[in-house]
């Protein structure tokens, strides 16, 4: 794979320092830290099969984000998809993450949809409300996030055929690397988003902004 420029960073103001942490990234709270360089950086690739010669796929993007730090949260869900031809970059990432001395269920949510004509972060650390379903053993998390100031909705729903999800992989624990229980992961998911906006906090009807977005191989 050959990644290149241009990136779609968190904030493109500043890209290498802004990422999905927000003011926790500043602080010594945090025992692993995540950001993401990229959302969608124009890719070239190009497949070698024993036996079956080379096979160069077409234009692509790619997510680049990197973690580092002591160990991985206790349990987490991360989500990713990217729309064809740029139209959108979605991640989400939630779990049960230790801040300080306190470990708590936290999401972080970034969304940049040049197709819907928005750029929006979600975060429960900024008061943002998050209110999740999960059912892993069906591949299925439904999310809804509503701004603190109460003029942002998104509704993201994600499933993937229980069937696609690969062995467990190993991952950092406090106690070293370990794949029981690991992490599940599978590619061919399915991701819906609505986004809603209104103009006065907690008051008026919300207007849906289109178009909605389906986007699969998430």
């Amino acid at each position: 794979a050959n990644v290149s420029g241009p990136r779609v960073a968190w904030n493109p103001a500043r890209p290498d320092t802004d990422g999905p942490e927000g003011w926790l990234a500043s602080t010594g709270l945090l025992p692993c830290h995540y950001f993401v360089h990229s959302f969608a950086s124009p890719t070239s690739y190009a497949l070698y099969r024993p036996r079956l010669g080379t096979s160069a796929g077409t234009a692509a993007t790619a997510h680049l984000e990197r973690n580092y730090g002591a160990a991985f949260p206790l349990a987490w869900v991360w989500a990713q998809a990217s729309a064809a031809e740029g139209a959108a970059g979605l991640v989400v990432t939630g779990g049960l993450f230790q801040i300080g001395p306190i470990t708590t269920m936290t999401y972080v949510l970034g969304l940049r949809a040049p197709a819907m004509g928005i750029s929006w972060d979600f975060r429960t650390t900024d008061l943002d409300r998050m209110v999740d379903a999960r059912n892993p053993c069906a591949g299925r998390l439904a999310i809804k996030a509503t701004s603190a100031d109460g003029r942002r909705r998104l509704e993201l729903k994600w499933s993937a055929p229980s069937q696609t999800f690969g062995a467990p992989l190993y991952v950092p624990t406090a106690a070293g690397f370990s794949n029981s229980p690991g992490c599940r992961e599978s590619y061919n998911g399915t991701v819906e988003v609505h986004a809603w906006q209104r103009q006065v906090p907690g008051l008026g009807r919300w207007r849906e902004l289109p178009p909605r977005l389906r986007i699969p191989m998430a």
